[in-house]
């Protein structure tokens, strides 16, 4: 079946702003996105501020409880940037991407694996790894801030199954995060405390984003959303809109010469739509194309050997 899922980003907090000012700016953001009925809000790396301002605190603390109880007034699930204690023994801070879900439980915790050279000297203790979360909706990835550095991290969050993930920042991130999502086809939501909080399905499309004087984003993105090449898709697509109407959403690329499909229909989830309308998905079609090339490679390989030997470029 689709999975809708009604995602509210946020940005705009200011480094400098008292930490009980920008967790009331929190409060209230996921407050609106309660009212507009989201199933997830995201909130922007450290977005307290200053660790040097009191904007440390222990998970749960009073921001966790804070945000917590807004999660269970409106049944929402919470990705909030927060500095944590170590854990004992360890000393300094944890840049975290805390979850909590929708009666307000800590669902799930990502200490940041990549801080920068000035946050280790400044008591920043590196995270262990990647962390993918089981929402009710589907599967969370984590990243934060300077991991946008680190292809393999965004790899990693892929091999582990993550289907959207959600990448905290001090800085908006730019083209990077849309290359992440098409390269791995899931979808990226950034919040930033600078400008741009984006948006981002799995083709690298930005549905939604803040800007400089609007602070929150919203969009509805579908989890079974497929990413399709416009080879041998072509004309079977005129026949899916022509048949299927607004029962689905297609964007489509120019210059990509690709596609994106989603469901709105739940009698027509996306096996459905592909075994009835014969479409082949992106990623079907390049592994089929790779089976195809490696059966050339052998067959040229093998008409080399029963001949001279020398390679076509050998005289």
């Amino acid at each position: 079946m689709p999975r809708k899922v009604r995602v509210v980003t946020t940005s705009g907090f200011p480094a400098e702003a008292p930490p009980e000012d920008n967790r009331a700016r929190a409060v209230r953001c996921v407050e609106v996105a309660g009212q507009q009925g989201a199933d997830l809000v995201c909130l922007p790396e450290a977005f307290l501020g200053h660790r040097a301002e009191g904007a440390v605190e222990p998970l749960p603390g009073p921001t966790f409880d804070a945000l917590a109880e807004q999660a269970r007034k409106y049944g929402l699930w919470v990705v909030a940037g927060l500095y944590a204690p170590a854990a004992a023994g360890a000393g300094g801070v944890e840049n975290c991407a805390v979850v909590i879900g929708r009666q307000g439980d800590l669902a799930g915790c990502y200490v940041k694996v990549h801080p920068t050279t000035w946050e280790c000297d400044d008591g920043v203790v590196p995270g262990g790894g990647p962390v993918v979360i089981d929402a009710d909706f589907g599967r969370v990835g984590l990243a934060i801030c300077y991991d946008i550095g680190w292809p393999s991290h965004w790899a990693d969050l892929a091999r582990l199954g993550a289907e959207l993930v959600v990448w905290p920042s001090a800085y908006d991130g730019g083209s990077p995060l849309s290359y992440y999502a098409w390269a791995h086809k899931y979808h990226v939501v950034s919040a930033v405390r600078t400008a741009y909080a984006k948006v981002i399905d799995l083709a690298g499309y930005v549905a939604a984003s803040t800007n400089l004087w609007h602070r929150l984003a919203s969009a509805t993105i579908d989890l079974e959303q497929e990413l399709f090449h416009a080879d041998f898709n072509e004309e079977r697509l005129l026949t899916v809109e022509t048949e299927m109407g607004a029962r689905v959403t297609v964007r489509c690329f120019d210059e990509e010469r690709y596609f994106t499909l989603e469901s709105n229909d739940s009698d027509w989830p996306m096996a459905r739509l592909k075994a009835h309308y014969g479409l082949e998905s992106f990623r079907d079609y390049h592994a089929r194309a790779a089976q195809v090339q490696d059966q050339h490679r052998a067959k040229a390989a093998g008409s080399a050997a029963a001949g001279t030997g020398r390679q076509p470029w050998q005289k």
